[in-house]
């Protein structure tokens, strides 16, 4: 008896290690395909027709999706809906209990069906498309640890469709609407169910809701009126240009518009989970922003900034305005982020951009580095400056954007990219704090400033030459205040030291 169990054991565990190894794939409908790898299950749709195919509607009871049938379900860490898909079908996700991760490809999702992620409860991250116009009732009811939600504008929220989630954390567009009990949490008690109200930080709030009806929707008084009466953080409000520098004060002015310029510009300073802030990035973010505009002859239209930036705005709002901007093959791109990096310590410290919803202990959740510069390469843009006054070394203290372990290093091969990064892998990117700026955006910006008051060209090989050169004076003369760090310039084209704007 303990032979056959023990040869068993041994069966199912190499049938199990087969699986994960071995590529399963199959249809739902004759153009909606679907793969799983072991860990990630990816459906995308094949009808070139329509970029609006449904994935069915499940029951989990007579009707179950083909992962179920597989009996694979409870293998999905993962789960990426790639284009052309417009429903994810009523519980087509639902008891996966392994399930980490949604990732949507696309903006064409509009609709998410009843109870379609029910009972997933280690699902901990999903950044709605900004297309979303339906949750419905329970989509995400018990999933437990999924703790912060940003509902897009428009969107039509069901009933208890994230009852008995332990959120920590609502963002709710003011446009949205929210049925009963939308984020209420479920206790039997006695053989009666009890409803407690939600009570956590209210960063935004649907029209209508107030203190008198606030239970209607599953949200206690006290956090209704600490976001009405301004108790929570406004960050639109306030002050973060404190300390005044040189390089706020005397910015030159182009002569001609350079309509061929986008930019991208992303100041991350203040973190959901109790993360250090990044000093001075959202100031760093919006005299850049300044700089683009005024110096750089960047039109307004031709620019898009964020404070704060979460997961969603990067992945879909941010990528969204660049992916609906026309013939980029002819148009130049600069992209600047100041904010916290941070190495994956379980997978080869693999570098990753921090949104502000995602915890810095968690870094897989974040923006993967290598990915971040492969999408924006995938835009086709001429020629793209990516500036980076962020390190991914780790921990955060107070006068760093990172510190601790470093990060596995990043090479760009892209030849229409060059990237300039405030520090090495395994340096800080630091504040210089006399001048109420990162020390390497400030002399970023120092050097603009002087080329551009002088009406000359900034020609990427200067400016990369001049960022390190000024670093390591400053680093000098601070006697061992500030830490070593070295700016680092790199690009897949040798002539990018000829590049200029």
């Amino acid at each position: 008896m303990k032979r056959s169990l023990f040869i068993f054991l041994v069966f199912s565990m190499c049938a199990m290690v087969a699986m994960a190894q071995k590529r399963i794939e199959g249809t739902i409908d004759k153009y909606i395909q679907w793969s799983f790898d072991g860990q990630t299950l990816t459906i995308y749709n094949t009808n070139q027709k329509t970029n609006s195919m449904k994935i069915p509607d499940y029951n989990n009871t007579s009707k179950f999706a083909p992962w179920f049938k597989k009996q694979i379900a409870n293998n999905i860490e993962r789960v990426v809906i790639q284009k052309g898909i417009s429903r994810i079908g009523s519980c087509a996700f639902a008891d996966c209990k392994n399930l980490t991760e949604v990732i949507f490809h696309d903006k064409m999702v509009t609709e998410i069906g009843w109870g379609a992620f029910m009972n997933c409860k280690n699902l901990r991250t999903i950044s709605f498309p900004i297309t979303l116009a339906s949750i419905e009732t329970i989509a995400f009811a018990n999933c437990t640890s999924l703790s912060a939600i940003q509902i897009p504008a428009h969107c039509k929220v069901g009933e208890q469709a994230f009852v008995s989630c332990d959120i920590k954390s609502l963002d709710i567009n003011p446009t949205a609407t929210i049925g009963s009990y939308a984020f209420a949490k479920e206790e039997e008690i006695d053989g009666n169910i009890h409803h407690f109200l939600y009570n956590g930080e209210i960063l935004k709030l649907a029209n209508g809701i107030n203190t008198r009806n606030c239970h209607e929707y599953g949200l206690a008084f006290e956090a209704v009126d600490n976001f009405l009466n301004g108790q929570n953080r406004s960050y639109k409000n306030a002050d973060y240009d404190l300390i005044s520098s040189d390089i706020d004060i005397d910015i030159p002015v182009a002569y001609s518009v350079q309509n061929d310029i986008y930019a991208l510009i992303i100041g991350n300073q203040n973190y959901y989970w109790g993360q250090a802030s990044v000093p001075s990035a959202i100031h760093d973010a919006h005299v850049f922003a300044t700089y683009c505009s005024q110096s750089l002859g960047v039109p307004a239209a031709n620019i898009k900034a964020y404070d704060d930036a979460t997961k969603m705005m990067i992945n879909e709002e941010a990528f969204d305005w660049l992916e609906n901007i026309s013939d980029r093959t002819n148009k130049r791109l600069i992209v600047y982020y100041a904010g916290h990096g941070v190495p994956d310590l379980k997978k080869k410290n693999e570098a990753y951009l921090l949104p502000t919803d995602v915890r810095g202990s968690s870094p897989r959740f974040g923006i993967r580095l290598n990915d971040f510069y492969a999408r924006i390469g995938e835009l086709g843009f001429s020629k793209t400056a990516i500036f980076m006054d962020a390190c991914f070394s780790g921990g955060f203290d107070g006068s760093t954007r990172g510190a601790g372990v470093a990060a596995e290093d990043v090479e760009v091969q892209n030849p229409s990219i060059v990237v300039f990064s405030a520090a090495q892998g395994n340096e800080e990117s630091q504040l210089y704090p006399e001048q109420g700026h990162g020390l390497f955006t400030y002399y970023l910006l120092k050097d603009i400033q002087t080329k551009k008051q002088n009406n000359n060209p900034v020609f990427f090989g200067d400016l990369s030459d001049n960022i390190r050169t000024y670093v390591q004076s400053t680093i000098d003369e601070s006697h061992s205040r500030l830490q070593q760090q070295t700016p680092n310039t790199q690009s897949g084209d040798e002539s990018w030291r000829d590049w200029s704007f």
